[in-house]
């Protein structure tokens, strides 16, 4: 694995663990203060005088809403003295979350996060992906014992699959399935290749279509017939699916 995938790879997995830390927060933080946005998290967030004009410009978008916010921000709020302290008194009930062992690990996926977000020019190895996954997976198990990174994983590929499948069918297979100006067996075809698609595990298997299948003599051939008809082609949809996809 080389370091772009693993760097795409755990930026990937880094987003998806903050979903249980933002629930955690949302239902504790409201409990510290009536207007926790302003003293759990803007205070946090912005006491910072490190932070660029553009940081803070991002940020100031994004803090009425932490759903929003980077992993390293949900963390740092979490880990303000005052916040901090605020939530042990609060929920004795979770003294889980403050002991000693994972007040470390939530530093160690801040570091993670920052190698992700400003690598340095030494190459990462598959060892370097594996002790992140590590610290990720333990991350996650700690705020969704119940659900797990791989189950945020999967959900989270499969509505990314759903979005872009979504997106070809009304653009290209339901208009040419429906068009009289095509051949049954033509619309076999189309048919056949929309079976194809939705039997993609992933988002990825998605974007390998656009760029692999439609490149083949057969998919030429299929595009040229579409756009002979004045319909939508699968290869005239290929920026809209690859902007949706990077988006």
């Amino acid at each position: 694995m080389d370091t772009i995938h693993i760097l795409q790879k755990t930026y990937e997995d880094l987003y998806l663990a903050r979903i249980p830390l933002i629930d955690f927060l949302q239902k504790r933080l409201p409990v510290v203060s009536s207007q926790w946005i302003k003293d759990c998290v803007e205070r946090v967030i912005f006491k910072d005088e490190n932070l660029s004009l553009k940081q803070k410009e991002k940020l100031n978008k994004s803090r009425k809403d932490i759903t929003q916010l980077d992993i390293f921000y949900l963390i740092k709020i979490l880990l303000d003295d005052k916040n901090w302290n605020s939530l042990q008194e609060l929920f004795p009930e979770d003294s889980y979350y403050f002991i000693q062992d994972n007040r470390d690990l939530y530093f160690k996926i801040q570091e993670i996060r920052c190698n992700v977000m400003h690598p340095s020019f030494t190459d990462y190895s598959y060892e370097d992906s594996l002790e992140w996954e590590k610290s990720i997976i333990s991350f996650v198990n700690i705020f969704s014992p119940d659900k797990k990174l791989y189950d945020y994983r999967k959900e989270y590929h499969n509505k990314e699959k759903e979005k872009l499948l979504q997106i070809i069918t009304d653009k290209v297979i339901t208009p040419a399935i429906n068009s009289e100006k095509l051949t049954e067996e033509f619309k076999l075809n189309i048919r056949n290749t929309k079976e194809r698609l939705e039997n993609q595990t992933t988002a990825e298997g998605i974007i390998a279509f656009f760029t692999d299948a439609l490149d083949s003599l057969q998919g030429q051939e299929i595009g040229k017939t579409l756009e002979s008809k004045d319909l939508d082609s699968f290869e005239k949809i290929k920026p809209i699916i690859f902007a949706e996809y990077y988006k």
